[in-house]
């Protein structure tokens, strides 16, 4: 089912809305994890296997294990993870809440003359990409320098539908048919 604008809009500004409220608490301890924050866990699945060419394109070599959201929340904030994903450098990703949709962001570096964007106060090239209800959306956003935890190659964590796999020199997630890949500094939008 296709999504409306306004509806696209909504979910950018939650998005975004929720990052900008994270950017102001500062760096997190890591303190106890709250049990109550898992929205969606899988434990096991069946045999996957996963590998991405220097091209960006996927191939069956690398095995997928879905690990527990759990390790990657924040302590005290419900609905809120983080991890560092593999690439030079390493970047960070995380699931927010947004407008009553879950989202996740990645931080990835653009090609040279991608279009400007606009957020709040921040306005220049991209630097965030966001995927929430099906949809992937270029953002621009300032990356928390607080300490996350590795999601490692070949490791996927999924919350409320949205799932982000580690790969090899980088990131891949998915949502309702839509997605990226940004892997050895190319990224591909779907």
């Amino acid at each position: 089912m296709p999504v409306s604008c306004a509806r696209r809009y909504r979910i950018a500004v939650g998005v975004l809305t929720s990052i900008v409220g994270v950017a102001g608490c500062g760096i997190i301890d890591g303190g106890d994890t709250d049990t109550s924050v898992v929205q969606t866990m899988v434990t096991s699945t069946a045999p996957v296997s996963m590998s991405v060419s220097s091209s960006g394109s996927s191939t069956s070599t690398m095995p997928i294990v879905d690990v527990d959201p759990r390790r990657f929340a924040l302590p005290g904030m419900a609905g809120y993870y983080r991890w560092i994903y593999p690439g030079s450098p390493a970047r960070t990703c995380g699931f927010y809440p947004a407008g009553g949709d879950m989202a996740a962001q990645c931080f990835v570096t653009f090609p040279a003359g991608a279009p400007e964007v606009r957020n709040g106060p921040f306005h220049g090239s991209p630097n965030e990409i966001l995927i929430s209800v099906g949809q992937v959306v270029r953002s621009i956003g300032e990356e928390l320098p607080a300490p996350a935890k590795p999601l490692q190659p070949g490791e996927r964590i999924t919350v409320s539908g949205i799932s982000c796999t580690a790969l090899v020199g980088g990131i891949e997630c998915t949502d309702d048919g839509a997605g990226f890949r940004f892997v050895d500094g190319r990224l591909r939008e779907w």
